[in-house]
């Protein structure tokens, strides 16, 4: 063998042994890292006030990287510290590969998630921030554990409809803690900032103004998408003052409270909207569970001379479309009734009930008489319950038009149609749940459901 051969003979021996090692080593890299090339990123989860640093690393927060071309993501937890920086800073590593990857963060209950912080170059970064991987590029995320919340407390005073009309609402005030911190009144504002702590269960309370009532309380929490509702009836205590306990507050909300006129509510309109009547100390909660349209509600409470044992009567009107949705009323009986587990409510004829002054079913001779006693009387006794025509519109005079109008009915039949709501467990959807239904003995309510209004009486 020549040299000259055997000199090729190792050169092209030495050039297979290093394309054998070659392909070896790539096959071992691929097998390392699916990703491609070794990158690492590491994620500090640090909080803002580094006390807290502690409770952060034990919280559930986490931040998702994900690969902005494959879509593969990587998941870095607080609670993760089996990596340290040369510190000793606890830090959640991964191996992501060379690229950019789309960093998101997952704050858990009680914290929010102030922004990224990118050790390479100093720059600050919201969520879904773009980072192109380095070596060991480190990034922190940072934390804010939520101490108190911002709940916005204001008085609407008017209301602009979807048909661009302008309702004039009513007037009053909200309490919170006993001091009176938004009000219709001179002096007052009617908006302002209640700041309480997290998670807590602030209650505030509602006062009226001579010749208003409170219509209803709107719930909503700030920012876009936020969700709205209604204070309805487990929250808001009927019959003693208006009142609403927030459940556990964990996110800044706003609460606006709409006055109206004593016996009518305002109904802005909407999905499971609830609304409150009042008059002659009387309570009326409504709760539509569709409506179309902004209306006005409105209740008069007719039989005042009728035996509160007996039956209690209210001329409950509405001017917004229902659609085809029921209603569901929630009455507020008196103390004292006897047996009120048996409580019912009916619906029934608005103008033959409201002349039939002792409750028999029927307009007689004895309703006639009432009324005609009523004329005879010293003008100072005017009672509403008899000025009867016309029909439902007081004109406040009671004379001969409302004896002629009652006289003409005689022999006509009240029917009423029992109203009661039948559901105790199988609610119709929309409907509030975690009432007691059909009668709650501890709140004084009796519910009924109905699609549409005319006169309710309970007995």
């Amino acid at each position: 063998m020549s040299k000259v051969k055997l000199r090729n003979d190792l050169i092209v021996s030495i050039l297979l042994l290093i394309l054998v090692f070659s392909i070896s080593s790539s096959i071992s890299l691929v097998q390392a890292d699916a990703g491609g090339t070794g990158k690492y990123l590491g994620i500090v989860f640090k909080a803002i006030d580094t006390e807290d640093d502690d409770a952060l690393r034990d919280s559930a927060c986490y931040v998702i990287a994900t690969k902005e071309t494959s879509g593969q993501q990587f998941i870095f937890n607080a609670t993760d510290d089996t990596d340290h920086l040369s510190d000793g800073t606890p830090v959640s590593l991964e191996k992501v590969a060379a690229g950019t990857v789309i960093l998101t963060a997952h704050p858990s209950e009680g914290w929010i998630f102030l922004g990224f912080n990118y050790y390479d170059d100093g720059a600050w970064g919201d969520n879904n921030s773009y980072y192109k991987t380095e070596k060991y590029g480190t990034v922190e995320a940072i934390f804010d554990e939520i101490e108190t919340v911002d709940i916005t407390v204001s008085i609407l005073t008017e209301f602009v409809a979807s048909d661009g009309g302008i309702y004039e609402l009513g007037f009053g005030s909200i309490f919170y803690e006993d001091d009176k911190i938004v009000s219709t009144d001179s002096g007052f504002p009617l908006s302002t900032t209640v700041t309480v702590p997290y998670s807590s269960t602030p209650t505030f309370n509602f006062v009226a103004s001579d010749g208003n009532d409170l219509s209803c309380v709107i719930v909503s929490e700030e920012g876009e998408g936020g969700s709205t509702y209604y204070a309805d009836f487990i929250e808001t205590v009927l019959g003693e003052g208006y009142q609403y306990q927030f459940p556990p507050v964990e996110k800044n909300l706003a609460l606006d409270a709409i006055f109206y006129s004593d016996g009518e509510a305002f109904i802005p309109g909407g999905n499971g909207v609830t609304v409150f009547l009042r008059d002659q100390e009387q309570d009326v909660g409504l709760s539509f569970l569709g409506t179309v349209g902004t209306g006005v509600s409105s209740g008069i409470y007719i039989a005042t001379g009728f035996d509160p044992n007996d039956v209690v009567v209210w001329e409950i009107t509405v001017s917004a479309d229902l659609g085809d949705d029921l209603v569901l009323i929630a009455l507020v009986y008196p103390e004292g009734i006897s047996n009120p587990e048996d409580l019912r409510i009916y619906r029934g004829d608005s103008e033959l009930a409201a002349c039939d002054f002792d409750a028999d079913g029927k307009i007689t001779g004895r309703d006639v008489s009432d009324v005609a006693n009523a004329v005879d009387g010293d003008l100072s006794t005017y009672d509403p319950k008899f000025d009867v025509y016309p029909p439902l519109s007081p004109d406040g005079d009671i004379n001969s038009d409302d004896v002629n109008y009652i006289n003409d009915l005689i022999g006509s039949k009240v029917s009423w149609e029992d109203i009661t709501s039948p559901y105790i467990g199988d609610l119709p959807a929309g409907a509030p749940e975690g009432l007691v239904y059909p009668v709650d003995t501890d709140n004084n309510i009796v519910y009924g459901f109905t699609d549409h209004f005319s006169i309710f009486r309970g007995r």
